[in-house]
């Protein structure tokens, strides 16, 4: 079950991690949630910084916790206890995307952050433009 697969994963962070974790998951429930407003605000989040903030977060947290064998970033399985934040993370970004025409640049721009961002959206399989593989991408 969830619950006993997240005792599994818990028995290797400390209570302060467990509690960071939740909060860092919290405050970008917070983020996502603001990103559904107007497309100033989502300009003010990108002036900000808040998306390049974002978009390191993400990137580092899911090449760092799973990767295929082809490389390529994939979101944390169910296992992990910062799942929940790099999917809100990535929900944030495409919000922002959404209603600042800069911030859709600043995605466009990034092949690893529009994989995750596929695969947060429940993508398809793609196969890779090459010739030594024709075989499809996991989550993608």
């Amino acid at each position: 079950t969830n619950s006993a697969r997240a005792e599994d994963t818990s028995d290797n962070y400390t209570a302060r991690g467990r509690k960071e974790i939740r909060m860092l998951t919290n405050a970008l429930g917070a983020i996502r949630n603001s990103s559904h407003s107007t497309a100033d605000v989502c300009q003010s989040f990108y002036s900000y910084g808040l998306v390049d903030l974002l978009i390191r977060r993400l990137v580092h947290d899911a090449s760092a916790s799973a990767s295929d064998n082809n490389g390529v970033s994939v979101l944390p399985n169910a296992t992990q206890p910062w799942r929940e934040a790099c999917f809100r993370t990535a929900g944030s970004l495409i919000n922002l995307a959404e209603k600042c025409p800069d911030v859709a640049i600043k995605l466009a721009s990034n092949r690893k952050i529009i994989y995750i961002l596929l695969e947060t959206w429940g993508g398809t399989a793609i196969t890779r433009n090459s010739e030594k593989t024709k075989k499809p991408i996991r989550g993608l």
